[in-house]
């Protein structure tokens, strides 16, 4: 059987050595984006000059298995990607993350959710939709192939 094949079977990612919980992980779980194609900031439009931070959770571990991709997930040629285990303290972290985010930039950032991995939750959902003010979530659509930008209005 081959690392996909396993990786399809045990409804994992084929890098399980990149795979960490949020508690003991060094570095931010919001990333700046490195992606060629977005770019760092957006260099157009309203939201222009504001940084494009992007989240990374465990493919199919936090994904429906109904997933048209399933077999042929993006993560699948990720093979240095840091993904995050899905828990309770993983909403504590990104909610410290947010917070710090939100001053460093006044302007507002926008979070692309999610490179890879998926909503694995109901309170993951209403994490995201209760947040924070000024925060823009970034999603891709790949079986609508269109953008959109949601909109979070709450209290701080």
């Amino acid at each position: 059987m081959t690392k996909t094949q396993t990786a399809i079977k045990n409804e994992r990612t084929i890098y399980t050595n990149n795979v960490y919980g949020s508690v003991n992980y060094n570095s931010n779980l919001l990333k700046v984006s490195n992606n060629n194609k977005l770019g760092k900031f957006v260099s157009k439009g309203r939201h222009k000059n504001k940084y494009l931070y992007s989240l990374s959770l465990e493919e199919r571990k936090t994904c429906p298995t109904s997933c048209f991709h399933w077999k042929t997930c993006y993560g699948n040629n990720m093979p240095f990607a840091h993904r995050f285990r899905a828990s309770k303290n993983l909403l504590v972290r990104l909610h410290k993350e947010i917070k710090l985010l939100s001053i460093k930039h006044k302007e507002g950032i926008l979070i692309r959710l999610h490179v890879v991995g998926d909503f694995y939750s109901v309170a993951y959902v209403k994490f995201w939709k209760k947040c924070y003010l000024s925060i823009l979530i970034f999603l891709y659509l790949v079986i609508l192939r269109e953008i959109h930008f949601l909109r979070l209005e709450t209290k701080l």
